[in-house]
């Protein structure tokens, strides 16, 4: 059933250590979630620091280190192109963690010039994660990156300061994956 309100956007940002416009994230995000068709849906974005991603890392997916983003949905087992569930009549899309340390290292190992973009990158494909697209078998991820750079080229054309020449750069570290009540500690 589509709706055509507009769910809650929090944003937040726990580290210091790194600097992030977190307004401009929003405003991405918020077109992101739209472009996403998901709306209508509550969403939660935490930009953390390596301590605290280090520590989520490890609860949801016992791995004893920092990654760049994690995206955990409350809904097991959801489909690409089904309709995000309402739960007790609240269409919660999940939460987006990112880690603003771990997120400006790879930027600068990788070159990647503008960090802001970057960030505003792993939300989209966080978000595709929360919309129930895996990259785990080489269709999935041909999929999953078809549809990023679907919606990276949209912000392109709705942001003239997002910038978009890493868009080649599809390779995530090994690390990169979706927390959710499937892949928590088995």
């Amino acid at each position: 059933m589509a709706t055509s309100s507009v769910g809650k956007l929090l944003m937040r940002n726990t580290q210091r250590r790194v600097p992030i416009d977190v307004a401009l994230l929003e405003q991405r995000t918020a077109r992101l979630r739209a472009w996403s068709g998901a709306a209508h849906c509550d969403l939660s974005v935490t930009v953390m620091g390596d301590a605290a991603m280090r520590t989520l890392n490890r609860e949801l997916r016992d791995v004893d280190k920092p990654t760049d983003v994690l995206s955990v949905s409350p809904h097991r087992r959801l489909r690409p192109g089904r309709a995000i569930p309402a739960i007790a009549g609240v269409f919660d899309m999940g939460d987006l963690y990112l880690c603003a340390p771990y997120i400006a290292r790879f930027a600068h190992r990788h070159a990647i010039p503008c960090l802001q973009s970057y960030a505003a990158r792993l939300v989209c494909h966080g978000l595709l994660h929360l919309c129930g697209h895996t990259h785990d078998r080489a269709a999935d991820f041909a999929a999953m990156h078809a549809l990023e750079r679907d919606l990276l080229t949209r912000l392109a054309a709705a942001d003239a300061a997002f910038r978009f020449e890493f868009a080649d750069q599809f390779e995530l570290p090994s690390e990169h994956q979706t927390a959710n009540d499937d892949t928590r500690k088995e």
